[in-house]
């Protein structure tokens, strides 16, 4: 799938000659309009559909031509750009038009140039600037919204370590978006203000779309206390934990399929750490940052 999908983007992009960048052509951003080259939306997806192929095909050692290809291309893409107002802008070609509908749609349900921040992980790979525009791209669209848009924003407030905020409206999602059965009321029914405010919930509890494995990456303060189990990370690693005045007291990870576990939390290299409950041989990568090695079924154990 991965294959067919990147064929068909390398052989559809357009080259900007005047910005030396590869671009999508007609572009557009979901309800917002209007139809330019290379806007945000789109080319954060390309970006991602590349930087999952270039990982398998170079995991699978397959493709190799294709692969050569697409390297090249990815390093073009160039999705993200911070306009005037200090927020990621939503177009490419962002001039006086634009820039004007951008002031139109404040407050707009829609996030959609956003989607390298969640679910993607673009944003992962650039500094904190462009996490910033993100945060003030997401203020300026606001926190209103039907229910599949709260459960998004809930989503990218989590990827924003803002764990308050993601609270908030999720206390709004159950408040005005659910209804006494649960489903998520966008009349008539909506499921993904379902899958995506359990999605969020999880996004505040557990996070692993970087090299590591991020437990209580966005807790707010209404879950001082607590505990969760059966998340599971990238990795195929399942997670249970429990904490107090928003600190690990203790995290449980089963590795299902082996190999290096990496995990990232403040003081982990001074929590004890056990797999298979005998002391673990633990690689400290930089600050508040470990790799344990494990094979499948291994119980790695950290108690702070």
């Amino acid at each position: 799938m991965l294959r067919e999908t990147v064929r068909f983007w390398n052989a559809f992009l357009h080259k900007d000659q005047q910005a030396y960048r590869w671009v999508s052509s007609p572009s557009y951003s979901p309800e917002h309009g209007p139809i330019s080259i290379g806007n945000t939306y789109d080319q954060s997806l390309i970006w991602q559909l590349f930087h999952d192929f270039i990982q398998a095909a170079q995991e699978l050692e397959l493709d190799a031509d294709l692969l050569t290809e697409v390297k090249e291309k990815f390093d073009l893409l160039n999705p993200l750009q911070i306009n005037q107002s200090g927020r990621i802008r939503e177009w490419y070609e962002e001039e006086e038009q634009h820039f004007q509908n951008e002031k139109v749609e404040a407050q707009h349900r829609h996030a959609s140039h956003l989607v390298g921040l969640y679910p993607g992980n673009l944003f992962s790979y650039k500094g904190q600037e462009y996490l910033e525009a993100a945060r003030s791209s997401l203020n300026d669209r606001g926190d209103g919204g039907t229910g599949w848009s709260k459960a998004n924003k809930i989503n990218l407030w989590a990827r924003l370590g803002d764990g308050n905020r993601a609270h908030k409206l999720l206390a709004e999602q159950l408040k005005t978006s659910t209804l006494p059965n649960l489903w998520c009321s966008h009349p008539p029914f909506q499921i993904d203000g379902n899958f995506g405010a359990s999605s969020g919930m999880a996004e505040m509890l557990l996070q692993s779309h970087t090299a590591y494995l991020v437990p209580l990456a966005a807790l707010p303060d209404a879950w001082s206390t607590g505990s969760v189990s059966g998340l599971v990370a990238r990795g195929h690693f399942e997670v249970s934990m429990s904490w107090a005045d928003k600190k690990l007291l203790q995290l449980i990870i089963l590795s299902r399929s082996g190999g290096d576990l990496r995990v990232s939390y403040p003081g982990i290299e001074k929590s004890m750490i056990e797999v298979n409950q005998e002391k673990a041989k633990v690689k400290c990568i930089e600050k508040d940052c470990i790799s344990v090695a494990t094979a499948e079924g291994d119980l790695v154990q950290f108690s702070f």
